[in-house]
């Protein structure tokens, strides 16, 4: 059932709608997916581009991220900025063993976070755009992926259309549900070369296997893990 797959770095056309929750409410949101990311995207005005949405990281708060992640079960649970995390929290519902989604942080605490959730009959995509990761008790592992370039408006606009995009092969991962979002969107951030993962299913399943061991011993322990995985920038 698994398959080598290595397509080029093109995507066809698409588009979905998605539920965005935000601090002005739910909205809907709808594009075509973006061309790789292989220099930073062009200006786009309809993005603010003010120093207080986003904000470089300091050299100290990078530091500081990555001696978290050297740790397996490091009580400063904290993201590195500008990382891509897989998110394991408890399940939401019945159908699920946990549930997932995928970050892009812009701080420590603070980043995008893109799930689906299952409203009683499909897995509908929604988007946290400023989840504070650190305060969400039900987390219980974020599994760094990758890093994006940078973190900028224009950068944010390309990244989002990938990860909503991001199409679910059902003959390699199964039918669509938050993990298999979550681990497609994975793939295709390394597809469109935001990350430095190479585009691989076999690899989006050696990830999946890796963030369920973490997420179980997680549980199982009682505590909140930040782990880099293995596959990441392979």
């Amino acid at each position: 059932m698994l398959e080598d797959e290595c397509p080029g770095m093109s995507r066809s056309a698409s588009s979905i709608s998605i539920h965005s929750v935000g601090p002005s409410g739910p909205s809907d949101l709808s594009g075509p997916a973006p061309t790789p990311a292989l220099a930073a995207p062009a200006k786009s005005p309809s993005l603010e581009t003010s120093s207080e949405a986003v904000s470089k990281p300091r050299p100290a708060e990078e530091e500081q991220a990555r001696a978290s992640e050297s740790s397996y079960g490091a009580e400063r649970f904290f993201m590195h900025p500008r990382s891509v995390y897989i998110v394991i929290s408890e399940r939401r519902n019945i159908s699920e063993k946990f549930h997932w989604g995928i970050i892009v942080a812009r701080s420590q605490r603070e980043g995008l976070l893109y799930h689906r959730v299952f409203d009683g009959s499909q897995w509908t995509l929604e988007i946290e755009e400023h989840k504070d990761i650190t305060a969400d008790k039900a987390v219980l592992l974020i599994l760094k992926v990758g890093d994006v370039p940078e973190v900028t408006p224009q950068w944010i606009e390309a990244i989002q259309q990938c990860i909503t995009t991001a199409n679910v092969p059902r003959t390699t991962m199964g039918a669509v549900t938050c993990r298999t979002f979550a681990l497609a969107a994975t793939y295709e951030l390394g597809n469109g070369g935001f990350t430095r993962l190479y585009p691989n299913w076999n690899k989006a399943r050696g990830i999946e296997q890796e963030a369920y061991q973490f997420a179980w011993y997680a549980s199982t322990l009682g505590r909140r893990l930040v782990v880099s995985s293995q596959w990441s920038d392979l």
